[in-house]
């Protein structure tokens, strides 16, 4: 015996492996090879959490996917980004010179000079340019915002269609360590940060940069000194800024961290309702959900004060540089400011280009006009023209609006980050290549034996006869490397015969299907096909030849006929023929034939659509019309009842007998694999016997005994074991007018699709129209325990609100003084005003933190009650709720995870950004009526042009732009497709489902493109209004200056009043999109919150709740049709007379087993009697008491149930026996899995107990998941059992075992038990048999008396 220590990854990992009958040392360095092969495996699955930080992907990395076209045009949106961004600096320098007109015309009207006319021609050109400058904005503006939008979204949905087709390509190590449950909300969240990245907010960042720059060069043109000075605080704003930043940053992780947390959360309980409903979790369900949004709450709420705090101190530093800055430039005006000063300025131009030669000579020489000339072009070009007032202003304001604009950038270049922060994972899996390539076209493609090769390239002229065999084999799974599962394994599975598998739960039986699809490869080893490895072969060629049916039963959102085609998803397809004939031999065509549209039901997921038994038929009918040349079945039949499942038997016995084709079988019922032509059994990761059930049962081995707990003889064979004729007829479907697919748009949870029904029918989804938006009153009552953050945050608001018009009044005045005062005090009378800018920098801190902490607590409570209440009311709700499509599982975590977030734009920051908009805009214009009551009337009448823009878009918002066309949803694919990632794999649907999910996209995407054309035009014509806005202003206060009816510093304060109020509208017009967003959002949430509980609510407190009970359970002419399909009775009145509904007795602890054809209603009962639903009429009834009465919660608490497909929760295995009893000890735990007979296998997990067994118990084979189960649900010793197939997915042993804990728990205690099994086996001890059929009780008592009749049982 050797031992090999095999270590991987950057952690260490070490494994020791048991290898007896090795010969030498290469096997020792070739296992040593095979693990360092393997890639470092996610740390969460094997006890720890060890995630490195990946670096961010790069900008151009997401610019990656774009089409040349889409190159150009970026490249022009660019080009239009910067024109729009130039027109603050040249609205800048026409300011400067507006202002000098203005403020000279003042002077030399006072000094009586008449110059007006020429003064008078410079205004009108100057408003002139003001309107062709916003005629400019209109066009550049509305076409740098279409375009990036456009490229954006093409792009965005470039991305997505890549990351779904590469996740499908992934390989199963991949799906290992990625929970397929959190994919969707990852791709979603990630995909809005991506596609804001590479989409407005990118033109966005150019639009401000050139703004910047722009200024930046303005202010060094106007006044290179005073500028440079005030660059000086840059620097130190930017450490600030960066110090800060990585704070935000820090607390935006964890706040994501928790979100994802809550999101897994939810998708587990939602796809698992039905056992969070059994076990009374609700309440559990609701405090780990807000316990992780908790978490987010405070992470957010910290990042939203270290916002506000950073813009506090970045305004106030800017406040400070205006009060230096105003300082120095007024010593520069008083050392430069002179009546002939200004005079010499003003005619300098005019002077320096007029032309001498027109005058006489004479006159020249006598004036000296040439020297004159000379002297004013020497001074003019001094530079001693160059400060004025209005030059130092402009130069001052060139400088802010600089570091405004450069601050204008950080919004975007945190979209950008935090875009290419989430594209880390999804360009991670873009870009990973597994190692099991399915996409890779290399590899050898051998002749298929069925002679029907579809492939033009044939790469090997051996045929294909179907031998595999496993060599050497030593595997573990890659998540736990520890845990070997084959050990020297050898098997051969001869060509053209039948193979079982049979074993223990957990030894790998399943496995050995996984490793022939090449799901994985083994560590050591080969499997090979006709003596050629597998890895050599082309994989896409080979899976095409193998037909594969897991055990649990995997149904596509399509019609019928779609399921079962796509076994054969090439270009020739198949033929009607071909899938009735498939249909026919797996038993499934009558049943299809009897629904109102036959072939063409339209499957939309919905849990009551199909029993389990009828889809696993199906999905058997998908493998047979695939006419493989192996077909490999994982407990195909497991579901199926007695007479289905020999019919389908003879079709696969019928298959065999008329086609060579190898068939390996995976099986618990050990009567459907004693006629195979070889069995083997796994025991200890190895092959422990193997031979023909005759030839094992001699031996007297593991086998023998097996077969013995079943009651299975060694001459016995699969007729002697199940009855020879069919069992009853078939349920008749009412006719109905034909199932609409559009209407269906998603998939019901992993729970989902095991309901005893006959037949489908899908509710009316509502047509498109006008989007209802939400009660802005309704949210802010929501918000009400916060009105004192509210009243914070607003206060904080109206202060920063009413600081830009406050500095337009110290900026006027001390430009004023400029023009106005003498040279000596100048800077005396403007000291009271520069020093008045510290007080509004202590304002504009203030109110960034009271805005910043009010809203963010207000904002991100909301959103966290939202989130509470939604997710309450949806695990409230009935089950017959969640069986409409509308409310699948990937439909309502979107309305957890998307809507709630957009609310937020609704209150909270977005809230605070329009009070203080608006509080700019009431501020300016009171203001400039004030100070000029005519400039402040003009700016009134131009307050509708600039809401026009507002105006517009709330219009344009109305419409939906995103219309539903009825098409499955692109959530409802993806987690269609991921939850049934094996069989995509196995029968090649990659390619499919990708293009299915393309095409689901486009609505979306064409709708979010004619928005942003829309968003374009609102933005453009925004600025188009500004800019117009100062045009007329500027030519209203012309005519008032030259007449003489205000003075400058008058018309100068309400000038930039209006200005600063204007250009905060034009910031304003840009979220009311976001507002009617969440608005609309908000509605979305409140339909679902809304929505009346029924009398099946588990958290109403009313209802009977008995001191004891005695466990009689009665149904009395019960009729019953599920809520989605009201006309279709499951118990309905027979049409004879002789019997109405359901009927049934039940005595207090008696075991009673119902049994009958898949369909029939067995688990309808059970789920009655736990009040998943109510009954159409009749009555259930708990000891004489309607349960209708009786308190919900009461009544599951009463009551031990465990599902046909088991349903575990990420944690780890303790976590999930103990939501069986929350309070049990570590003695009641052991136990119920020794009871469960989980207990063995629990303690070989590498942490017993506490070992976590991923999502879904993931980590965990079918059988072990299903004991686990049990013990969860025994823990509590409860007075009623229901198991509704609950030793379905054990093996032999562990099911003898469990049966007989089970039956020593009702001698110990016994307990009214009411069991569904297709296992005869298992209910042939219970009290009383019960068998349905018809839609109602067939046959009724002991399994000998049944057995006597000699009829249906």
């Amino acid at each position: 015996m050797a031992t090999i220590e095999a270590i991987s990854g950057p952690q260490t990992r070490r494994a020791s492996i048991a290898v007896d009958s090795v010969e030498g040392g290469w096997m020792s360095a070739h296992l040593l090879r095979c693990f360092n092969k393997k890639e470092d495996v996610s740390e969460s699955l094997l006890g720890g959490k060890t995630v490195a930080q990946k670096p961010k992907v790069s900008l151009w990395t997401l610019l990656k996917y774009a089409t040349p076209k889409e190159t150009w045009l970026m490249a022009l949106g660019v080009i239009m980004a910067a024109l729009s961004g130039c027109a603050v600096p040249v609205w800048l320098i026409l300011l400067a010179n507006g202002l000098d007109k203005f403020s000279n015309l003042g002077f030399l009207i006072n000094a009586g000079a008449d110059l007006l006319d020429v003064v008078q021609k410079e205004l009108n050109n100057l408003c002139i340019a003001f309107a062709v400058l916003g005629a400019v904005s209109l066009a550049t503006g509305g076409l740098y915002v279409s375009i990036f939008t456009y490229t954006g979204e093409k792009q965005a949905l470039r991305i997505k269609e890549k990351f779904v087709r590469s996740a499908f390509h992934q390989d199963a190590t991949w799906f290992d360590e990625n929970s397929r449950d959190e994919l969707p909300t990852k791709v979603a969240n990630s995909m809005i940060h991506i596609s804001g990245a590479i989409g407005r907010q990118m033109a966005d960042l150019f639009a401000n940069f050139f703004s910047s720059l722009g200024c930046l060069i303005v202010a060094l043109l106007l006044n290179p000194p005073l500028a440079f000075i005030m660059l000086c605080i840059v620097p130190v704003v930017m450490i600030f800024i960066g110090i800060i930043s990585i704070f935000i940053r820090r607390a935006g992780r964890k706040s994501g961290d928790s979100f994802s947390d809550a999101g897994g959360l939810a998708t587990e309980v939602l796809a698992g309702i039905k056992t969070v409903a059994s076990l009374c979790a609700e309440p559990w369900a609701m405090l780990t959900y807000d316990d992780h949004i908790g978490k987010a709450l405070k992470a957010s709420i910290r990042g939203g004060f270290l916002m506000g705090l950073s813009t506090g101190i970045t305004s106030f530093l800017f406040y400070v540089t205006f009060t230096f800055a105003f300082f120095i430039g007024t010593e520069q005006v008083a050392n430069n400011s002179s009546m002939t000063q200004f005079v010499v300025c003003l005619i300098s131009p005019w002077v320096i280009d007029f032309d001498l030669t027109i005058l006489p000579p004479w006159l020249v020489k006598i004036l000296e006009l040439e020297d004159i000339q000379d002297g004013i072009t020497e001074y003019y070009k001094s530079g001693a023209c160059t400060i004025s007032g209005a030059t130092v202003m402009c130069c001052i304001y060139g400088v802010i609006l600089c570091a405004t604009f450069f601050g204008l950038m950080a919004p975007a270049l945190q979209a950008i980050n935090m875009g290419r922060q989430a594209a880390v994972d999804i360009f991670d899996t873009i870009n990973h290549v597994p190692d099991i390539d399915v996409s890779e076209d290399s590899g050898i493609k051998l002749v298929a034996s069925t002679g029907e090769n579809e492939d033009s390239e044939i790469k090997s002229d051996n045929k294909l006869k179907g031998e595999i065999s496993f060599n050497g084999l030593y595997f573990a799974y890659p998540t736990r490397p520890k845990d070997i599962l084959y050990r020297d394994f050898d098997l051969t599975a001869d060509a053209g015969k039948s193979l079982a598998i049979v074993g223990p739960s957990g030894c790998g039986k399943s496995t050995i299907a996984r490793l022939i699809l090449r799901f994985y490869d083994p560590i050591a080893g080969t499997v090979s096909v006709d003596g050629v490895d597998l890895t050599k072969l082309n994989l896409a060629w080979w899976r095409k030849q193998v037909g594969y049916v897991a055990q649990e039963p995997m149904m596509f959102v399509g019609t019928l006929y779609e399921n079962i085609a796509l076994g054969k998803p090439t270009k020739a397809g198949v033929t009607h023929d071909d899938v009735i004939a498939a249909a026919k031999a797996s038993q499934c065509h009558d049943f299809i034939m009897e629904m109102p549209e036959g072939y063409n039901t339209f499957y939309s997921g919905a849990s009551i659509q199909l029993s389990g038994g009828q889809m696993q038929r199906i999905c058997i009918a998908r493998a047979i019309v695939r006419n493989p040349s192996i077909l490999l079945l994982d407990e195909a039949t497991s579901a199926l009842d007695t007479n289905s499942e020999r019919q389908v038997q003879n079709a696969i016995e019928n298959i065999r007998a008329t086609k060579d084709i190898t068939i390996i079988t995976v099986a618990h019922r050990l009567s459907t694999i004693v006629n195979c032509d070889k069995i083997a059994v796994i025991s200890d990761g190895r092959i422990a016997e193997q031979g023909t059930h005759s030839e094992l049962f001699e031996q007297g081995g593991v086998y023998k005994s097996l077969c013995e707990t079943q009651g299975i003889s060694a001459d016995s064979n699969f007729e002697d074991n199940h009855p020879a004729t069919p069992v009853g007829g078939s349920i008749k479907y009412s006719a109905r007018q034909s199932m609409i697919k559009a209407m269906t748009k998603s998939l019901a949870s992993k729970e989902g699709g095991v309901l005893d029904d006959v037949d489908v029918e899908a509710g009316e989804i509502p047509n498109g129209g006008k989007e209802k938006l939400a009660s802005k009153g309704r949210l802010w009552m929501l918000s009400y325990p916060e009105w004192g953050y509210i009243s914070i945050g607003v206060l904080g608001s109206l202060m920063l609100g009413v600081l830009p018009p406050s500095e337009g009044i110290l900026t006027a005045q001390i430009v004023a003084n400029f023009y106005e005062v003498a040279p000596d005090d100048m800077l005396k009378e403007n000291r009271i005003y520069i020093l008045n800018f510290l007080t509004l920098g202590a304002g504009a801190f203030v109110g960034n933190l009271f805005s910043g902490c009010g809203f963010s607590v207000s904002g991100y409570r909301l959103t966290r009650r939202l989130r509470k209440q939604v997710f309450e009311a949806m695990v409230r709700k009935e089950m017959g709720w969640f069986d409409f499509p509308e409310h699948s599982v990937g439909e309502l975590t979107t309305r957890l995870e998307a809507d709630a977030e957009l609310v937020s734009k609704v209150n909270g920051w977005a809230l605070g950004y329009r009070l203080r908009i608006m509080a700019t805009l009431v501020a300016g214009v009171t203001i400039a009526l004030y100070y000029a009551w005519q400039v402040g009337l003009a700016a009134l009448c131009c307050v509708p042009l600039i809401m026009g823009a507002a105006i517009v878009q709330r219009l344009c918002m109305k419409r939906e732009f995103v219309k539903n066309e009825g098409n499955i949803s692109p959530p409802t694919l993806l987690e269609n497709g991921l939850r049934g990632i094996s069989s995509v794999q196995a029968y090649g649907l990659e390619e499919k489902l990708c293009n299915d999910y393309t095409i689901s996209l486009i609505p979306e995407s064409n709708g979010k493109v004619t928005q942003g054309a829309v968003a374009g035009f609102v933005f453009g014509f925004s600025q188009f209004a500004v800019f117009v806005t100062f045009a007329i202003i500027f030519y209203v206060g012309s005519l008032l200056l030259t007449s003489g009816k205000v003075n400058f510093a008058a018309f100068f304060t309400s000038v930039l009043a209006i200005m600063f109020g204007a250009l905060g509208i034009a910031q304003v017009t840009g979220d009311f999109g976001a507002q009617q967003e969440g608005l609309s959002a908000a509605q979305r949430i409140f339909d679902i919150v809304d929505e009346p509980y029924s009398d099946l609510d588990p958290l109403k407190t009313d209802g009977e709740k008995p001191e004891q009970i005695e466990g009689a359970i009665s149904f009395k002419d019960v009729t019953f049709a599920y809520p989605s399909r009201p006309n279709h009775y499951v118990y309905k009145p027979s049409q004879d007379g002789e019997r109405l509904g359901f009927s049934l007795d039940i005595k207090p602890k008696q075991s009673v087993a119902f049994v009958g054809k898949s369909g029939c209603g067995k688990s309808t009962a059970l789920q009655l009697f736990l009040k998943f639903y109510e009954a159409s009429s009749g009555t259930v009834m708990l000891d004489d008491m309607n349960v209708m009465d009786i308190n919900t919660k009461w009544i599951r608490d009463q009551v031990g149930y465990v599902g046909q497909m088991p349903t575990l929760f990420a944690g780890t295995v303790r976590d999930n026996i103990l939501m069986g009893k929350p309070d049990a000890t570590d003695e009641e735990i052991e136990a119920a899995a020794i009871a469960a007979n989980a207990h063995d296998f629990t303690m070989g997990l590498k942490m017993g107990y506490d070992t976590d067994i991923g999502n879904g118990g993931m980590l965990l084979s079918g059988g072990q998941r299903q004991r686990v189960a049990i013990a969860r649900a025994i823990i509590s010793n409860p007075k009623i059992l229901v198991l509704d197939e609950a030793t379905a997915a054990l093996d032999n042993e562990s099911e003898r075992i469990v049966q007989a804990a089970l039956d020593d728990l009702q001698k110990k205690q016994s307990r009214t038990t009411l069991v569904v099994a297709h296992r005869l086996v298992t209910v042939q001890n219970c009290d009383l048999i019960c068998v349905l059929d018809g839609g109602g009780v067939k046959e009724l008592g002991t399994h000998q008396e049944l057995l006597d009749m000699n009829e249906l049982y």
